[in-house]
Parts: structure tokens; C-alpha cells; sequence
């Protein structure tokens, strides 16, 4: 049954308003009958794909090409990549396109990717390699898309008078859990390489296949709903927003090569950065949604408190560089461990998921740490350092058994279970320091507009920092660091 564009919380209603609302103070959108069971579907389709083959890339592209190194730096692009792709993602879907739209372009180009991985041997071209990882990319960043749409969801469920965005988020956020857990089971007990279930032994190749299968199939029922989403106007601009904001700390940081930009230029920029507090509609678009009645003082008003996130944001980039070795260094230490028993990869990729998740949980009831956000992320850097002092340890004694074997492919007497705590403490890490800064951003920014969009803000930073995580990769590429493969080179 098709429902009619409605709203969810009337105007006026000050915290108990729902993020992502409208200039007019409403948030419109919501599913019809059987909305909940696509949405799950398709996130616990998404979960499998993202455990099984993407947070393991590194691991899939070394069985391939045998190039540790390089197989990390393909990684790094991946993921990095994924988290810049986040923020135009949202403008697509927020500005242009709608979300549904640009929910079925991010699973299209996902599954493009993954079939490219299935039929071909990426290490046989490189361009191919280039392909399939801007696919996943575009495939992996349309997350937080799904988290709007069950967020809309969660208010089209709860019927009740005292609905709460607060209460509206944390249900959204146990909605989504729940779904990314049983995507994470799925793939560490059936599918996966090395899965614990036992009915076959999985191969990266049928493992593909099975993610291909699960993604198209969860398109196919998502779409099937697409008469019974409506999200209304669009009138954000996310990332012109972002341009402003930059421009004007460049000019502030700069201004002697700031007037070194040529006129032409220099009206350009202005031009474009300029739209995003005057944005110009289509002929279909309300006019009250419409945000064309601020003044050049407003405008700085809105600039200036997204400035003022740019010293907690430099802090975040540090922890996004320790957050990106999760992603390769973490996992490559893996080589040579002992597994006794067949243990897929990704049970590293469910602890850090667990404790990023539980911690903050466990934190805000421990009545004795202090509730204030800034404290909290300073106990997530702790926990960010812990863990590479984990990693350092394990690191120095792996190397040491591996030095030992004749055979340098061979297993050393160390399990795997020397790399779960730094992949804990990574976790922990990223859950405080995560949710400590959105909610910080959260009561820096007033405007109503763009305090939906701290987690694709926050994501630009994480992209940035994986990045330089992949300068490091290509650093020790070219200083041969790595010669052959992780331990040979380590050994050197």
C-alpha cells in the first residue's frame, strides 16, 4: 500500500525533532507495510558481502597476486576511497537523485565489482584490479544511505506521541547491529574462507559467488518497495557545504597565496561554494524547503561553527591513521600463526566490530568516568595506543619465530589469538572516539541542515587518514621495504 508524503514530528519541537529534517521544521518519509523486511534484508546482504570479501581484501588480492605489499595498497585505495565517496554519496541522495536512487547505483556497482573479482584473476591486469576496487568503493559507501532510510523507518514503525530522535537514533542503531551481526555469523560459519559450519570448505571463488547471488536477490526484494519509500524534498548540499568550509580555512591559513589565485578562478569558486546556502531548485521543488532567505552574516554564522570542528578533526586524523592499519598491518600479521583448527579472518573484523559497539555501551553506565565528550575521546586515543603498543609487541615476537623456520612460509608455534587484544583495543578506539566526536559536532552545530551530516564529515577525515595510510604502503614499495612478501621483509 502506497502512504501518502507525511510528517513525522510537527515543527517546534526542538531536540525531540529528528535529524535531517526540513528548513520548515518536518521530516517527511517513511515505508509502507513491509518496508522493515526489505531493509533488513538488504543490510544483512550488505553485512555478509562486506565481511566475507571486502574488510578482507588484502587477504583475497595476496591468495591471488602474491604481493603482500601491493595487495595492501590496493586495499588502502579501496577503503580509503569508500570513506571520501561517503559524502558525495549523500549529496547525491540528499541534493539530485533521492536516496532510493542512489541506494540502487551503490548495490549495482557492488555487485559489478564482485562479479569482476569472480570471473577474472585481478593480477592478470592491472587496470582490472583499478575497476573492480572503485566499484566496491562506490559499493561499500552508500552505508550510511541505509542508516536514513531505517531512521525513517524506526519513525514510521513507532507510533506512539513521545517519540524522541534520541530514541529514534539508538533503536535505529540496535536495528542495524542486528542485521550487520547476522551478516557477520553468516559469512565467519558458512561462507567465508576457512568457515567454522562444516557443511563444505568454502573457496574465494564460490565465496564470490554466494555474495553475488545474496546482493542481487536483496536488490531484487528492495526494489520491489521502491512505490513505498518516500524521503521528499531535495534541497541539501552537503558537500558545497564541505567547499565552503575548506575555502575559507584556506584563505584564513593562507592568504598570501590565497591572492596569488587568479580572478577567473577565484569567481568560480565563489560562484560554486556560494550555492550551497543558496540553493537554487528545480520547478518541482516547495518553495517553503527552499534555503534562500539567509544573508551574507547568516552564512558565516554556519561557517564559522564548522571551523571551529577543525582542531577536533586534526585530533581525528590520528586516529583514522591507527583505525587504517586495522585494515593492513593488522592483517598481515596474521601470516605464519598457528591456526590449529580452520579459523576464517574475519572472526578480527567481528571482535572489532563487538567492542567498537559495546564499549560505549559499557562506558556511559560506568557512572564514575565523566559523561563529557572530550574526556571520552581522550580515553578512546588511550585505547588507540594501547593498541598499537599490542601490535608492536606481537610484532617483534612474530618476527623472532619466524626467523627460527627454515621454511618461511611455514606456521610458528604463535596462534591467532595473539591478535585479538589490539584488534579489541582498535575497537574500543574507534566506538568512543567516534561517538564522542559526533556527538561534540552535534552540539557545535546548530543548523538544522548539516547536523544530519556528522558522520559523512567524520568519514572525509577517516578517508584522509587511510590515505596516508596508503602513503606509508607505496613508502615501503619504493623503498623496497617489503621485498618479496611480509616477514622476508620485516626480516631485512
Amino acid at each position: 500500500m502506497k502512504t501518502s508524503l507525511k510528517p513525522i514530528f510537527p515543527a517546534g519541537e526542538g531536540e525531540d525533532e529528528i535529524a535531517g529534517g526540513g528548513d520548515d521544521g518536518l521530516v517527511y518519509g517513511g515505508y509502507g507495510e513491509g518496508g522493515e523486511s526489505r531493509y533488513m534484508e538488504k543490510m544483512r546482504g550488505r553485512s555478509l558481502t562486506d565481511y566475507t570479501i571486502t574488510s578482507v581484501l588484502i587477504w583475497y588480492l595476496t591468495y591471488d597476486g602474491d604481493d603482500l605489499v601491493i595487495s595492501a595498497v590496493f586495499a588502502s585505495i579501496q577503503s580509503s576511497s569508500s570513506s571520501l565517496f561517503v559524502i558525495f554519496m549523500a549529496h547525491a541522495a540528499d541534493s539530485y537523485v533521492g536516496r532510493f536512487s542512489t541506494l540502487l547505483f551503490s548495490n549495482t556497482a557492488y555487485i559489478g565489482g564482485l562479479t569482476l573479482l569472480w570471473l577474472f584473476n585481478p593480477w592478470d591486469t592491472r587496470w582490472l584490479i583499478v575497476i573492480s576496487v572503485v566499484l566496491l568503493s562506490l559499493g561499500t559507501s552508500g552505508d550510511y544511505i541505509l542508516e536514513d532510510v531505517l531512521l525513517d523507518l524506526v519513525n514510521d514503525v513507532d507510533k506512539s506521541q513521545n517519540r524522541t530522535k534520541a530514541r529514534s537514533r539508538a533503536r535505529a542503531k540496535i536495528w542495524s547491529r542486528v542485521a550487520y551481526m547476522f551478516g557477520a555469523i553468516s559469512a565467519t560459519l558458512w561462507v567465508a574462507v576457512d568457515a567454522t559450519g562444516g557443511f563444505y570448505e568454502p573457496s574465494w571463488s564460490s565465496s564470490l559467488l554466494i555474495c553475488i547471488i545474496t546482493m542481487t536477490a536483496t536488490l531484487v526484494i528492495f526494489c520491489m518497495g521502491h512505490n513505498i519509500y518516500h524521503q521528499g524534498e531535495l534541497t541539501k548540499r552537503p558537500v558545497e557545504v564541505f567547499l565552503r568550509v575548506f575555502h575559507d580555512r584556506v584563505h584564513k591559513c593562507n592568504p598570501r597565496q590565497h591572492r596569488l589565485i587568479s580572478v577567473c578562478a577565484q569567481d568560480y569558486i565563489n560562484t560554486f561554494v556560494t550555492r550551497c546556502f543558496t540553493n537554487f531548485s528545480r520547478q518541482d521543488r516547495l518553495p517553503q524547503n527552499l534555503q534562500t532567505g539567509k544573508t551574507g552574516n547568516e552564512d558565516m554564522v554556519v561557517v564559522k561553527s564548522l571551523l571551529k570542528m577543525f582542531p577536533m578533526w586534526g585530533l581525528f586524523f590520528v586516529v583514522s591513521i591507527i583505525s587504517a592499519t586495522g585494515f593492513t598491518f593488522f592483517l598481515k600479521q596474521y601470516s605464519n600463526l598457528n591456526v590449529s583448527n580452520k579459523i576464517p579472518i574475519q572472526v578480527f573484523g567481528m571482535d572489532q566490530d563487538l567492542s567498537r559497539f559495546v564499549i560505549p555501551l559499557l562506558y556511559n553506565r560506568i557512572r564514575c568516568l565523566p559523561k563529557n565528550e572530550k574526556f571520552k575521546i581522550g580515553v578512546g586515543m588511550l585505547c588507540g595506543i594501547l593498541s598499537c603498543i599490542f601490535a608492536w609487541k606481537v610484532e617483534v615476537y612474530r618476527l623472532k619465530e619466524v626467523d627460527r623456520l627454515v621454511d618461511k612460509d611455514s606456521t610458528t608455534s604463535m596462534s591467532f589469538l595473539w591478535l585479538v587484544p589490539q584488534f579489541c583495543a582498535l575497537g574500543c578506539m574507534e566506538g568512543l572516539t567516534i561517538e564522542g566526536l559526533l556527538k561534540f559536532y552535534r552540539s557545535q552545530i546548530k543548523e538544522k541542515s548539516l547536523q544530519s551530516y556528522g558522520e559523512e564529515y567524520i568519514e572525509i577525515v577517516m578517508g584522509l587518514g587511510k590515505a596516508q595510510d596508503l602513503a606509508n604502503d607505496d613508502q615501503e614499495q619504493d623503498n623496497q621495504v617489503f621485498p618479496d612478501n611480509h616477514d622476508q621483509a620485516q626480516a631485512n
